[in-house]
């Protein structure tokens, strides 16, 4: 048995729910199941009861709890206290961000950061939404810029920044020259970039089903180039982050006509994680983002 899987034991615990633990940790219901399974199979005995509408601990599950709690904090304790020592004293900055963040990162904080830290070196790793949290965890990257929801147990929120989301569409569809548009109007078109491993899916899709329909997404991309590019050519439809640009040639930036649609960043670093003067110095900066 691995970390990763006694992690995701206590959590259904906790949760009682497979559905639930899937949610909290950002991994499918089919991985909850198939790390239970995993346990069970190399313990020789069922961890848990299930009926169509609940699950409960057996014997056996109860006495691998009463360890599993204590293994999975410590885990968690050792890998805080190793990653704040190997950070203690270094000169360096690794950051993760999400794939797509590109057309709206403030690079000139960073540019006027490095100019007043000189002997700092940043690296920078991208990641889909949910590696993000987990290089954190793991004491990959010391700052990672995390969408939301974000896990408060694991993770410190150290600032967050809203923006708004638009449709984005080649000028050349039919509804580019509309002021605004109504979610309902685009039933029946394509959509691109909504991947599973992206937490913003799910609230896409339930947008859509408020709206009546259930999405085509035809293109999943990580790149915010592609994904432009591909809208130019009506592709699909784009979702587009950050403040609404003036003009993108061969491109409609356009808002949600019935609602305001809503994205947050959150700077955060690991829950319990020893922050460096470089790294808080860095934080700072972007208190005004």
């Amino acid at each position: 048995m691995d970390f990763r899987q006694l992690e995701t034991f206590v959590e259904v615990c906790e949760q009682m729910s497979f559905t639930k633990a899937a949610s909290n940790l950002y991994i499918s219901q089919q991985g909850v199941s198939k790390s239970i399974k995993t346990l069970e199979d190399e313990l020789g005995a069922p961890l848990f009861l299930r009926t169509n509408s609940s699950i409960s601990l057996t014997n056996y599950g109860v006495i691998l709890l009463r360890y599993a709690e204590e293994l999975v904090r410590g885990y968690t304790k050792v890998l805080t206290e190793i990653n704040a020592e190997k950070n203690r004293d270094k000169n360096s900055i690794t950051l993760g961000f999400p794939n797509g963040i590109a057309n709206f990162f403030p690079a000139k904080i960073v540019e006027t950061y490095l100019k007043s830290h000189p002997d700092v070196k940043i690296a920078i790793k991208e990641y889909t939404d949910t590696e993000v949290d987990e290089a954190l965890i793991r004491g990959d990257i010391d700052i990672g810029f995390c969408v939301v929801p974000i896990d408060d147990k694991k993770l410190k929120i150290q600032h967050t920044h809203n923006m708004n989301l638009y449709f984005m569409l080649s000028e050349d569809h039919p509804l580019a020259g509309e002021a605004s548009i109504d979610l309902r109007q685009l039933k029946n078109d394509c959509f691109i970039g909504m991947g599973d491993d992206g937490k913003g899916r799910a609230s896409f899709l339930e947008r859509c089903r408020k709206a009546g329909f259930f999405p085509n997404i035809n293109v999943t991309v990580s790149d915010t180039e592609l994904m432009m590019k591909l809208c130019r050519e009506n592709v699909g439809i784009g979702i587009y982050a950050g403040e609404r640009p003036a003009d993108l040639p061969g491109l409609r930036i356009v808002p949600d006509r019935l609602h305001v649609w809503e994205f947050s960043i959150c700077i955060c670093t690991a829950a319990g994680h020893g922050v460096t003067a470089q790294e808080a110095e860095f934080i700072k900066s972007f208190r005004k983002w």
